[in-house]
């Protein structure tokens, strides 16, 4: 396909041409992922499974967002289970759970290094029921 029988989309943002399959252009893509860390949760009970699909299928909720926002922030930092070792298969574990935070938290504190554990799916499930305290 030439580029002239191409689709032209533009920028739902700036409105300037963006590229064919693109919501946004690139300057506005940079800027929305440098402004995606300063959403709260107040910004995010608004987000529909619409705005949250990704490559797996779709999200149903802000939790699974924030999630999933995790998951990309930290996918090549943690490696391996913090308690056990483990590297096969770690998860992250908010350490503060996400419910706990009050409406006008920020996504990046929620998903801060300070708050996001790697742990193997064992040691998550301990965690999540009392069993297992880390260590600071």
């Amino acid at each position: 396909m030439s580029s002239s029988n191409q689709k032209k989309v533009m920028c739902q943002k700036c409105g300037t041409w963006c590229g064919s399959g693109r919501k946004y252009c690139p300057d506005c893509r940079k800027t929305y992922k440098e402004d995606n860390g300063r959403r709260n949760l107040e910004k995010l009970k608004d987000i529909t499974k619409a705005d949250c699909v990704y490559k797996h299928g779709e999200m149903s909720n802000k939790y699974a967002y924030i999630r999933w926002h995790a998951k990309n922030k930290f996918k090549n930092v943690f490696t391996e289970c913090k308690i056990c070792g483990y590297d096969k298969h770690v998860e992250l574990c908010h350490i503060k759970s996400i419910k706990s935070f009050p409406d006008d938290a920020l996504l990046e504190d929620m998903n801060s290094e300070k708050n996001i554990v790697p742990l193997c799916p064992n040691c998550h499930w301990e965690f999540d029921h009392g069993i297992l305290k880390l260590k600071n």
